[in-house]
């Protein structure tokens, strides 16, 4: 008789059915915790991967947010700073609006000269006379000055704001494609589409004949280097007079 029939005719104990039992469910516990062991592993590296892709696409998003944001706090910087230094220049309104100081010119050569003498010395204040004429005009005009804000805030975002490149017909865009393309959408929107632009050359037109008409009857100051002890000039009569007087 063989092993088996041995096995077969040999009486089984309790004992040895228990031990039997035992060890098949110590084999089965091992080989289950190890293929738990290795699906938590794969798990735990899944969401580790995620949790560093989705952490570096965060990241590079604030990065861009935040460069964006320097750039437009430097630019703003540099513009204020060098409005205030041009500002910084205009001469006083009591200087400006001087009473006194009026007369009517004597010809229009002479009204020519006082027109040049003063656009160098109120410079200042004639810009500002010419944007405030061009402010007004817009704010009597809701839309215009809705499309004008609309075009700066296309020109900030595609310029200055987006990272991201621009891809059109499977090409990216370089910078100077991107500024021509925001110049001809501007000229399309302003010249082409609306009136926008006929209400600005109108205004400052305005701006500048108002700056004219006060530098013909301001009677220019003879010395523009120093703004103490300057005296006007005396009221020419001839254009002769006012050449050999005043040196332009």
């Amino acid at each position: 008789m063989n092993e088996k029939g041995l096995a077969a005719t040999r009486p089984l104990s309790w004992a040895s059915i228990m031990a039997e039992s035992d060890q098949k469910i110590a084999d089965g516990t091992v080989a289950s915790g190890g293929m738990t062991g290795s699906m938590a592993t794969v798990d735990m590296g899944s969401i580790s991967v995620a949790n560093t892709t989705g952490g570096t696409a965060s990241e590079q998003a604030i990065k861009a947010a935040q460069a964006s944001k320097d750039q437009l706090m430097l630019i703003y910087g540099v513009v204020s700073t060098k409005t205030q230094e041009f500002l910084a220049e205009r001469r006083p309104a009591n200087e400006f609006f001087d009473r006194s100081a009026l007369d009517k010119p004597q010809s229009m050569g002479e009204a020519w000269i006082r027109i040049r003498k003063n656009a160098a010395y109120f410079k200042v204040n004639y810009a500002v006379v010419i944007a405030a004429t061009v402010a007004l005009s817009l704010l009597l005009n809701p839309l215009a000055a809705l499309l004008i804000a609309g075009l700066g805030s296309g020109w900030a975002y595609v310029c200055l704001i987006r990272s991201d490149p621009i891809i059109v017909a499977g090409r990216t865009l370089s910078e100077r494609e991107k500024l021509i393309g925001c110049a001809a959408i501007t000229l399309l929107c302003v010249f082409v589409f609306s009136s926008v632009g006929y209400l600005l050359f109108t205004s400052m037109a305005i701006g500048a004949a108002l700056c004219a008409a006060h530098g013909s009857v301001r009677v220019p100051y003879e010395n523009f280097d120093t703004d103490v002890g300057t005296t006007f000039l005396p009221k020419m009569g001839s254009m002769s007079v006012a050449s050999t007087v005043i040196q332009v």
